[in-house]
């Protein structure tokens, strides 16, 4: 395996990748940790026209750290489906299932969640049936 060559002068909960291993700085203890990656569901179950806003959230039990969603339905009946993940009521990012598609992946651009923030999914627009988005987060 390569050297991996961290970087020096981390902040406390930074995230770096390499080799294709995640790692997260702790400066309590001033080390780089191998990250285990996690996931979270939010559901919206059963046939669901939009807007649909709030009624499903989490809220971590420690500082994470979210990398990317996987949202899939059983049944894609409108023209597009947007949803909005929100942070505290606030939007954090939006996602555009397409026309005819059953699945969706994406990464996330803003990413840090603490113990006090709350986080949403909204159905903005469309419909469809029993939805899940896998959250993967550090």
């Amino acid at each position: 395996m390569a050297q991996i060559n961290f970087p020096t002068s981390p902040a406390n909960g930074e995230l770096f990748i390499g080799n294709g291993i995640n790692f997260i700085f702790d400066d309590a203890k001033s080390t780089w940790r191998r990250a285990v990656t996690r996931v979270f569901y939010l559901l919206q179950l059963n046939p669901f026209t939009s807007p649909i806003t709030g009624n499903v959230g989490f809220s971590p039990t420690e500082t994470i750290q979210l990398l990317s969603i996987n949202i899939t339905l059983n049944e894609h009946v409108s023209s597009g489906i947007t949803i909005r993940i929100k942070k505290n009521n606030t939007s954090l990012q939006e996602f555009t299932i397409n026309t005819g598609e059953l699945s969706f992946s994406a990464d996330f651009n803003t990413n840090s969640i603490t113990t006090s923030d709350n986080i949403y999914l909204d159905i903005v627009s469309g419909s469809g049936a029993d939805l899940s988005a896998k959250f993967n987060y550090i």
